[in-house]
């Protein structure tokens, strides 16, 4: 029975492995993502191990021995994860992809991304659409480079500003959701190593504008259909590469 299992025990994934036939529905399915990945990457690799060995600490290794990992199928589309408590021991990571798209769904429906808070080696994160509400957990992510929020409910930037790092931030909408003209981008500011910002595809209007001709380092910025009328506050950012289709 699940509600006698403490997952606050499982420290490592060959524990969440161990127990995964007791675990709630969401982590058991992340638990069987990851040693599915596992098999194609036998395949691929040569890597010698099945889920019916049983060991479990031989699969931990083989995701303890890269720095990047892809929560994506064979045909790349999202595994549309939701529970990301299995990946807590993966700290080491420098790259993570958690993608929500998937060919043929609706968006993912992961939104609780606390875990990521001690992900503290990351560089690049792609969570793209996704239902993420709260980006607070990183904003312990000092080191990241890369980030694609692109697709998600956002409306608070504010723990951004403590990415002092990041060169590379991906905000564009799509379909389901777009960030509004009532978005404050004034947490950018601190981010003075930023050079490539994405907003495509939003509903930001000339007011957003303000602020974001304050970013002076950017080189190359995506604003095409929005609500933008006029880019002349722009003119400042000579070095800029600007895309502004309607």
């Amino acid at each position: 029975m699940t509600d006698q299992l403490d997952l606050s025990e499982l420290k490592t994934f060959a524990d969440w492995c161990r127990a995964k036939d007791r675990l709630p529905s969401e982590a058991k399915r992340t638990v069987e993502a990851l040693l599915e990945k596992i098999e194609w990457d036998e395949s691929e690799y040569e890597w010698d191990w099945s889920p019916d060995s049983g060991d479990f600490e031989l699969a931990e290794r083989h995701f303890l021995a890269d720095t990047e990992l892809s929560l994506r199928d064979c045909y790349g589309d999202s595994f549309q994860l939701t529970d990301l408590r299995p990946l807590a021991s993966f700290t080491h990571l420098t790259s993570l992809d958690l993608n929500g798209d998937m060919k043929g769904q609706e968006r993912s429906e992961l939104s609780d991304i606390s875990v990521l808070s001690s992900f503290t080696n990351l560089t690049e994160l792609n969570l793209s659409g996704n239902s993420i509400t709260d980006l607070s957990p990183l904003a312990a992510l000092t080191e990241l480079r890369e980030l694609d929020l692109s697709g998600n409910f956002i409306t608070d930037l504010s723990p951004i500003k403590a990415l002092k790092n990041l060169t590379d931030l991906s905000l564009c909408g799509d379909q389901a959701y777009r960030l509004t003209e009532s978005i404050d981008f004034s947490p950018l500011l601190a981010l003075t190593q930023l050079k490539d910002l994405g907003l495509s595809d939003n509903e930001i209007s000339d007011r957003s504008l303000e602020t974001i001709a304050q970013l002076t380092t950017l080189e190359r910025l995506w604003i095409s259909h929005n609500r933008i009328t006029d880019i002349s506050p722009l003119a400042t950012l000579s070095k800029m590469i600007i895309n502004s289709m309607p």
